[in-house]
């Protein structure tokens, strides 16, 4: 790799390289640069989101103030309710392989989620396709949890006319267990934004960044 070359002879002559690790996370191997001679920087959280807190009511329970952070496609002005639901079979909502050849489809029948807000986990696929799957199984909303720890992230989502929002990892797998079964349940997500500070969102490796192990077996980024 001369790219690798010139960084071993500008760190043989005194330089100082640092590169970046690359948006390729969370696979292991993803690192970008993989030469032992070069410094990797990578992402990692902060501890301020600003949230749009979400209460959940089910048969076995209630979550109050869960964190969320609100897509960009449509704001939200006023309380927004509406029974919510989860298809643990197709967690992430994207699109499945079928046939020969393959064809791309949704993995929801019509209707799956008719007046509902679909609860599905950050991955797999981006957040646009999530919300194309879910409207046209009916949802009026969508609630993402992450897949990595750390905070919630902002959604850069340009798909639709349905609210969306994303909570973190702990709190969408305490929401799958209380909702999950349970035609009841019922999620609102409210309008009012507020600064949260939370020293557990802290120093946690970003779910976008590359990390190792390199091909010389070294921990990355550094």
């Amino acid at each position: 790799d001369p790219t690798e070359v010139a960084f071993l002879d500008a760190t043989e002559a005194g330089i100082f390289v640092s590169v970046s690790a690359g948006n390729s996370g969370p696979g292991a191997g993803s690192i970008e640069h993989h030469a032992p001679w070069t410094s990797s920087v990578g992402a990692s959280t902060h501890g301020r989101i600003y949230q749009n807190q979400v209460d959940v009511v089910a048969t076995g329970g209630t979550m109050t103030g869960i964190p969320s952070w609100i897509g960009v496609a449509v704001d939200i002005n006023t309380d927004f309710t509406a029974p919510i639901k989860h298809v643990a079979e197709y967690p992430s909502a994207c699109l499945i392989p079928v046939g020969d050849p393959i064809v791309w489809v949704s993995p929801f029948e019509d209707g799956t989620f008719t007046g509902k807000i679909a609860l599905v986990q950050r991955g797999g696929c981006t957040f646009d396709e999530k919300m194309i799957n879910v409207y046209d199984a009916g949802a009026v909303g969508m609630i993402v949890f992450n897949n990595a720890g750390g905070p919630p992230v902002p959604m850069g989502l340009t798909e639709t006319s349905i609210p969306a929002v994303m909570i973190g990892l702990s709190h969408g797998l305490e929401l799958t267990a209380l909702i999950d079964g349970d035609d009841t349940a019922t999620a609102t997500i409210h309008p009012d934004t507020t600064l949260l500070i939370n020293p557990e969102y802290e120093d946690v490796m970003a779910g976008f960044s590359s990390r190792g192990p390199t091909y010389f077996d070294l921990l990355k980024p550094d």
